[in-house]
């Protein structure tokens, strides 16, 4: 069963947040990191960015790009309206 952080990410904003689901604060990526990028994702699908969390958007024009570092995963939603799922 998953539990939904009550937390909606905003265009342009960035969101830090740890493998085990632990909150955070923004952060840049630097060199190792690997980038994965989502677009026109449909209403409500769920994409597994590992360590048991997932992005779920909530606006038919979302955009994704996702930087993980570690266990360090970075979020950042270019556009639409997005909630992370950790378990």
């Amino acid at each position: 069963m998953y539990n939904v952080i009550k937390m909606t990410l905003l265009v342009g904003m960035t969101t830090m947040f740890m493998a085990c689901g632990g909150g955070g604060g923004g952060g840049s990526s630097s060199g190792g990191a690997t980038s994965t990028g989502i677009t026109a994702m449909t209403i409500g699908e769920t994409v597994s960015i590992g360590g048991g969390d997932s992005i779920v958007n909530s606006s038919a024009d979302a955009t994704i790009d996702i930087v993980v570092i570690g266990n360090q995963k970075t979020a950042t939603l270019t556009a639409g309206s997005a909630s992370i799922k950790t378990p």
